[in-house]
């Protein structure tokens, strides 16, 4: 079956609660920012995940073969920290840091 561009599958065989999951799945994820998940091995992207999601997943790497469950929290980063840390602690905050 080839689709084309645009077109979206259309999946008959669902139940009209199991669409309806899905429906409102769709919606509550609208304006929620994904992360990836790498491997802590490979550094390969294992999975993508929305920033709400915390807790342990069974992870398998498809480049490396890892197979281990992951805690979702020691896997986090946050990206922007150098910015805000001059926005609250004032530009020559690297400088007294690196002077103590």
């Amino acid at each position: 079956m080839v689709i084309k561009q645009g077109e979206t599958r259309t999946y008959s065989s669902l139940s009209p609660e199991t669409r309806e999951k899905m429906n409102r799945s769709a919606i509550e994820v609208q304006g929620l920012p994904m992360r990836e998940v790498k491997c802590p091995a490979c550094n390969y992207v294992i999975a993508r995940v929305y920033t709400d999601l915390q807790g342990h997943f069974q992870a398998r790497c498809r480049k490396c073969k890892l197979e281990k469950p992951l805690n979702l929290a020691y896997f986090r980063s946050q990206r922007g920290i150098g910015r805000l840390k001059i926005h609250y602690y004032g530009e020559d905050y690297f400088s007294k840091l690196n002077n103590t």
